[in-house]
């Protein structure tokens, strides 16, 4: 079950604020966790405030590389 939405945009905004990482893994593969309840839009929603470029998709299993534009 995903985690709630208010919990995770406050954890993405400390963690990105903290490490000002230039790149995002997002990961919903079933491969080592069921992610199946997991949706890229809702995952997504949580980002909504900084400017996300996708460099790299791999729909089938699941993987998807964002570049941070601060």
């Amino acid at each position: 079950k995903p985690i709630s939405n208010d919990y995770m945009k406050k954890r993405v905004n400390y963690e990105i604020n903290y490490y000002k990482p230039d790149y995002i893994m997002i990961d919903i593969s079933n491969n080592i966790y069921d992610r199946s309840g997991h949706k890229l839009d809702d995952i997504l929603h949580n980002y909504s405030k900084y400017d996300l470029s996708l460099i790299l998709s791999d729909i089938t299993n699941g993987y998807y590389l964002y570049k941070i534009n601060y």
